[in-house]
C-alpha cells in the first residue's frame, strides 16, 4: 500500500491532468452559458477571395461568409492586393464574432510564390502564379533550371514541372541571384505570416518575417513528404552547383539555400503563431488568436466534402480543372502533371488542368445563356464530331500531360451555340477521366466516386456526362467551397 502524502500527491496530479484536459475541452466546445469560439478560412484563388467563418461545434455552424473579386485581372498577380484584400474581409466580420476567433487558416494557388524581405516583408520580386511556367514564359532560361533540376532530381519529380516552386525559384536566382535579405514564400505562407507580423515601428524592429509553410504549399518546392525534410539533392543543387544561399564577398558567414526558403515546415491545420498584438488592438481578436499551417485551394475543396475512404475524389470545376483522390499510396510522374499531397496517414493524388470554366466566360457564355443552353442538351447524345480540347488563353497544359506549348482545340464551330456549349463541356469532362485514368495506371487506388467543387459543380446537365465519362457515382459535394475547408481546418474538424 502507498502510503498516505504518496497518495496525496497522487490525487493532487491526476486532479491537475483532469483539470488541464476539461479546461481544452471548454476551449473547443463551451458550456451552453457562453458562445463557441470560432475559426475563419480564407481562400484565395483566380478570381477573387472567399472568407467563411465556422462556430467550433460538434456540426460547424457558419455565422459569416463575405468574398471579395479582383477588379481586373493584374490584381491577382499583386501580393500587396493579396494582404489588403484579406484585411478588408477581416474589416467586415462583425465585432461580436472577431471576439470569439481562436483559428485562423489560408489556403492559397498551389505553387504560388513571391519574394520578399526576411525582415519585415516587403515584396521584393513580383508573385509568380501557379500557371506562371518558366518554360513559356522565358523560354531559355526556363530550359536551363529545368536541366539543372534534372540532374539532381529523381526522375520525373514534380519539380520538374514548369510550373514547379523550385523551377520558380531557380528561374528567378538565374535572372538576379538572390540577396541576403530575400525569401521565397508561398501565397498561403505569405498571408499567414502578414497576420502573425507586428506592423509596429517597435515590434517590426525587435522581429523577423515569419518564414513557415506547410506540407501541401512544399510540395512543388520538392520537400520531401515522406521524410518531412529537404531532400538530400537540395544542397548540392542549390548550394554547390546554383551558389544560392553563397555570401556576397564582403559577407564571410556561412549560408545555405535554407536562408532563402522557408525555414519551418508544418502539418497543415497545426499551430503557427498568434495573429499579432496590432491585429488584436486594432481589430478586436482574442490574443490567443492562432494561425495554423495552411493548405493549397484543391486540398481545401476535398477538406471541404469529408470524404474519408481510398478512391473517393473530389473535381474542382472552377477556372481550372482540378482533381484530387484519396489514395493509399503516393504516385507522381512530373511529365503528366502528377502529384501527390499529404494527408494525414493518407495520400491526396491528383492533378491540376489548364482546361476549366474560365474558357466559358472566354467564348462569351453568360450565366442566364448557360442555364438556358443546358437545358437544350441531352447527354445521352454525346458531339462525338467535336473533339475539343477547351483551354483558356495560351497558359498551355499541365496536367495530365505537361505541354506548356499545348493550344486550345476548339473547332470546327456548330451552328448551334447549345451543341458548341455540349462540346466545350464533354472536352473538359474528357480531360477528367483521362486525369483519373492516369492516377490508376500510376498505382493509386481505384476510383470509386467523384464529387463535385467549384461553379460547375451547379450544372446537373454537365454533372450527367461526366457520370457517363467516368462510370462512378457522381454528384456534387455537400460543401463545395475551399473556403469552408480552410475554416474546417482552422478548427481541426479534419486532418
Amino acid at each position: 500500500m502507498c502510503p498516505q502524502g504518496a497518495m496525496s500527491f497522487l490525487s493532487w496530479c491526476w486532479f491537475l491532468i483532469f483539470m488541464v484536459s476539461f479546461s481544452s475541452l471548454l476551449w473547443a466546445f463551451p458550456s451552453s452559458g457562453s458562445k463557441p469560439r470560432c475559426g475563419a478560412g480564407f481562400d484565395f484563388g483566380t478570381s477573387g477571395v472567399r472568407l467563411v467563418v465556422l462556430e467550433a461545434s460538434e456540426t460547424p455552424t457558419c455565422v459569416h461568409q463575405a468574398s471579395f473579386r479582383w477588379p481586373h485581372s493584374q490584381t491577382v498577380q499583386d501580393a500587396e492586393e493579396w494582404r489588403l484584400a484579406m484585411f478588408r474581409l477581416l474589416d467586415d466580420i462583425p465585432p461580436a464574432i472577431r471576439s470569439r476567433m481562436a483559428r485562423v487558416a489560408i489556403s492559397g494557388t498551389s505553387a504560388s510564390c513571391v519574394v520578399v524581405n526576411k525582415a519585415n516583408g516587403a515584396i521584393t520580386r513580383n508573385p509568380r502564379l501557379y500557371n506562371w511556367d518558366a518554360l513559356r514564359e522565358i523560354p531559355e532560361t526556363g530550359r536551363k533550371a529545368q536541366c539543372l533540376i534534372a540532374d539532381y532530381a529523381p526522375a520525373k519529380h514534380v519539380t520538374l514541372s514548369g510550373t514547379s516552386s523550385l523551377m520558380k525559384v531557380v528561374s528567378w536566382h538565374l535572372e538576379e541571384a538572390f540577396h541576403r535579405d530575400e525569401v521565397m514564400l508561398h501565397q498561403a505562407d505569405f498571408l499567414s505570416a502578414c497576420l502573425i507580423h507586428d506592423t509596429s515601428t517597435a515590434k517590426r524592429e525587435q522581429s523577423c518575417f515569419p518564414r513557415v509553410s506547410d506540407w501541401n504549399n512544399m510540395l512543388k518546392l520538392g520537400y520531401d513528404m515522406s521524410a518531412l525534410a529537404y531532400p538530400g539533392w537540395f544542397s548540392p543543387l542549390l548550394d554547390d552547383r546554383l551558389g544560392l544561399g553563397c555570401p556576397s564577398p564582403s559577407e564571410s558567414s556561412p549560408s545555405t539555400y535554407r536562408d532563402v526558403l522557408p525555414t519551418h515546415v508544418i502539418e497543415p491545420g497545426q499551430p503557427n503563431g498568434c495573429v499579432s498584438p496590432s491585429l488584436v488592438q486594432s481589430h478586436g481578436f482574442p490574443s490567443d488568436c492562432t494561425v495554423v499551417g495552411g493548405t493549397t485551394d484543391s486540398v481545401a475543396a476535398f477538406i471541404a466534402a469529408g470524404l474519408q475512404e481510398p478512391g473517393q475524389a473530389v473535381t474542382s470545376l472552377g477556372s481550372t480543372l482540378a482533381i484530387k483522390m484519396l489514395s493509399n499510396k503516393a504516385v507522381e510522374d512530373a511529365t503528366r502533371g502528377v502529384y501527390s499531397h499529404r494527408l494525414g496517414n493518407q495520400w491526396l493524388v491528383g492533378g491540376a488542368s489548364n482546361v476549366g470554366c474560365a474558357v466559358l466566360r472566354q467564348e462569351g457564355f453568360s450565366n442566364p445563356e448557360l442555364e438556358r443552353l443546358s437545358q437544350e442538351i441531352d447527354p445521352r447524345r454525346p458531339c462525338r464530331h467535336l473533339n475539343y480540347y477547351p483551354l483558356a488563353g495560351d497558359a498551355g497544359e499541365r496536367f495530365p500531360s505537361c505541354d506548356p506549348s499545348k493550344k486550345a482545340l476548339l473547332t470546327p464551330r456548330p451552328p448551334r451555340r447549345s451543341e458548341y456549349l455540349q462540346g466545350i463541356l464533354e472536352g473538359i469532362a474528357r480531360v477528367e477521366r483521362d486525369g483519373y485514368q492516369i492516377l490508376k495506371d500510376l498505382g493509386a487506388d481505384e476510383l470509386v466516386e467523384v464529387r463535385t467543387a467549384g461553379g460547375g459543380a451547379r450544372n446537373k446537365v454537365w454533372t450527367r456526362i461526366r457520370r457517363q465519362l467516368l462510370g462512378v457515382p457522381t454528384g456534387k459535394a455537400s460543401e463545395t467551397e475551399a473556403s469552408y475547408g480552410a475554416a474546417l481546418l482552422a478548427l481541426k474538424t479534419v486532418l
